[in-house]
């Protein structure tokens, strides 16, 4: 796949953080998210909806 793909057809997409955003999907996709670097705290939540 390369980069150009369109989004739908790229096998990992990458957001650049924002605050106030709010992401949410499936809990059956694959995803990861990477070590907190920044020198502020970061909240995540986890929560199951239907």
């Amino acid at each position: 796949v390369h980069a150009d793909a369109p989004e739908a057809e790229r096998p990992f997409v990458y957001l650049a953080p924002q605050a106030g955003t709010i992401l949410m999907w499936e809990s059956w996709l694959r995803h990861e998210v990477p070590a907190n670097a920044a020198k502020r705290e970061r909240i995540s939540v986890s929560f199951n909806y239907a």
